[in-house]
C-alpha cells in the first residue's frame, strides 16, 4: 500500500515521515485512535529533504518475514527444547523426569528474546522506503472532514 506524509526529519540515509493516522494505519491497533498523526522512519534512497511530501510503501516480503518472526520462531524453539529435553532424559535414563519440562521453557524463553532483539534491530527504517516527491497539496482529512491547512503540518 502506497501511502503519503511530510518529511519532518531527515538522519543519514533515514528518513522521518509525518502521516495522517487514518492514512496509513486504519484499524493497525498500534496507535491512539484519537492522535492525528504517525510518525514513521523510511528508508531514503532519493535524498529528500525536510518538508518535502512524499509517498513511501511497506518493503514486499516485510509481512512475511513478521509472520515467521513472531510465531514460528517461539514455536520452534519451543519445539527444541523438548525434544533435546527428552533426548538428554532418555539417554541419562531419567524417567518422569522434569528435564524436558525445564528445557522448553528456556528454548522458548530463548526464541522470544531472540525475536526480542531481531526486532530492535530491524526496527530502523520500519520496513518503509520513499518512492517519489508528491506536490505538496495533500494534506490530510480528518474524521471532522474539514481539510488540514499546510501550517498544522
Amino acid at each position: 500500500m502506497i501511502a503519503k506524509g511530510k518529511v519532518i526529519a531527515h538522519s543519514g540515509e533515514l528518513a522521518t515521515i509525518k502521516v495522517c493516522h487514518g492514512e496509513y494505519c486504519v484499524g493497525c491497533g498500534m496507535h491512539d485512535p484519537t492522535q492525528t498523526h504517525v510518525e514513521f522512519e523510511a528508508e531514503d534512497p532519493i535524498g529528500v529533504e525536510v518538508g518535502q511530501h512524499v509517498e513511501f510503501e511497506a518493503k514486499k516480503g516485510r509481512m512475511f518475514f513478521a509472520v515467521l518472526l513472531v510465531f514460528w520462531l517461539p514455536l520452534l524453539f519451543l519445539a527444541l527444547g523438548a525434544g533435546i529435553g527428552y533426548g538428554f532424559a532418555s539417554a541419562l535414563e531419567m524417567t518422569n523426569s522434569w528435564l524436558p519440562i525445564i528445557f522448553t521453557a528456556v528454548f522458548f524463553v530463548l526464541g522470544i528474546v531472540i525475536v526480542y532483539f531481531v526486532g530492535k534491530k530491524t526496527k530502523a527504517g520500519a520496513g518503509m522506503v520513499v518512492l517519489r516527491v508528491v506536490p505538496a497539496g495533500s494534506a490530510c482529512h480528518h474524521k471532522t472532514g474539514e481539510r488540514e491547512t499546510e501550517a498544522a503540518t
